[in-house]
């Protein structure tokens, strides 16, 4: 391979980089199997095309003798940073052509010139995720300076299989505007592995806060389409927010769901995990042909529930983060 040059993609060249696309293993959903390959070619360029239409992203090529051989994808997280009080970012993409040598050197001087724009917008965390098996990716960025904050599995259901019932001590119903303090509270409590309470330089009170408003989002219909509640003796004990991945499936022939959000009370135990879960299936029945999770390996009783009702492995993945001060 030759020198390799970096500059700010431009639309004209948003075309050149459907080869570099296409070589590339760890695709968007590359681990569901009912999705070819040249759909999730399609559709990863479509995500590029995307972000180079939005103000608060920026892509940057890289090239040699012309040719694109790779481009990495940077988004300044506003609503992060706003909370948190300092500048956030989110690595989206990181793809390069070759093997990986190849691979590794080119991601290594993009990660260079995400490094640039971090400093010229002033910020501190940045945060990416990546597939554990593509190590081109893992082992630019451990050169570059990101360390490993959680592992991840992704999971998947797919619609058709029968849904097993199980007896549970909880109902399950819609959420009403009265459980949103109660929820708040669930959620404040709730997490433990995430990224952000696994790094101390994120404020424990902020990062308890942080799922709280997620909450709040989620019950007022901001960012997932249904809220499903867990109630005992008519006191919420645990939510699951589901949501249908409208923008994805708009490039995508089979119709993809998400499970956004649960949180159970500690003192619920697993059984309202098993009621909402399995309340949430069928209401995704209707709506997705496929559903997809991901949760915290540590998170034993999240999986446990998912084996239980039929979702398959798919692949795992590591949050990783960087901190420039």
């Amino acid at each position: 391979m030759g020198m390799i040059s970096v500059h700010r993609m431009e639309a004209e060249d948003l075309e050149g980089v459907l080869p570099v696309i296409e070589g590339c293993k760890f695709k968007p959903y590359f681990y569901l199997q009912r999705f070819d390959d040249s759909t999730l070619s399609r559709f990863l360029l479509s995500k590029v095309k995307e972000a180079a239409a939005r103000d608060d992203s920026e892509i940057l090529l890289a090239v040699v003798d012309g040719r694109a051989v790779g481009f990495a994808v940077l988004r300044k997280l506003s609503w992060d940073s706003d909370f948190f009080g300092f500048g956030c970012a989110a690595l989206e993409h990181l793809v390069a052509a070759g093997d990986y040598a190849e691979s590794l050197d080119t991601k290594s001087i993009l990660l260079g010139g995400v490094d640039e724009i971090c400093r010229r917008w002033k910020i501190r965390n940045i945060s990416a995720r990546a597939a554990l098996a593509d190590l081109s990716t893992v082992h630019s960025m451990e050169k570059c300076g990101f360390t490993t904050a959680g592992v991840l599995s992704a999971l998947f259901w797919e619609n058709g299989q029968p849904i097993r019932r199980l007896k549970t001590l909880y109902g399950v119903r819609p959420f009403r505007q009265g459980d949103i303090e109660m929820l708040e509270a669930t959620a404040r409590g709730s997490m433990r592995w995430d990224r952000f309470h696994a790094d101390s330089r994120f404020p424990k009170e902020k990062s308890d806060l942080l799922y709280a408003q997620l909450t709040r989002n989620l019950c007022l219909g901001k960012i997932c389409d249904a809220v499903l509640v867990a109630d005992r003796d008519d006191k919420p004990v645990g939510f699951v927010a589901c949501k249908i991945l409208h923008d994805d499936n708009a490039h995508l022939p089979l119709r993809l769901g998400f499970f956004r959000f649960m949180a159970v009370s500690q003192k619920a135990g697993i059984g309202a995990g098993v009621a909402l879960h399995e309340t949430a299936l069928g209401w995704f029945c209707e709506r997705a042909d496929i559903v997809l999770g991901i949760t915290q390996v540590q998170n034993i009783p999240n999986l446990k529930i998912n084996l239980r009702y039929g979702h398959r492995y798919g692949a795992s993945f590591l949050d990783l983060q960087k901190w420039f001060w």
